[in-house]
């Protein structure tokens, strides 16, 4: 993956909903983008929302650690 789609990635994540982002006059520094790197940027996209939802599991489980742990030593007895 090249430095351009990283880039476009990085900017998708952290552009406003509001206007669409095609309409942003920064999008015209992507829009010359193949169609491989816009794949590229998509599975990018979709990796980052995989390990983005798997750290906040793991924190909310963290986070419940106290209760959890409450639970399990009166299943001890």
């Amino acid at each position: 993956m090249n430095h351009r789609v990283m880039c476009f990635v990085d900017w998708l994540q952290n552009v406003p909903t509001e206007p669409h982002f095609a309409e942003r006059p920064e999008f015209a520094f992507f829009a010359d983008l193949t169609g491989e790197e816009l794949q590229a940027a998509e599975q990018e996209l979709v990796r980052r929302l995989a390990v983005l939802g798997t750290d906040q599991d793991v924190q909310s489980a963290f986070l419940d650690l106290p209760a959890n742990l409450s639970i399990r030593g009166t299943n001890d007895d």
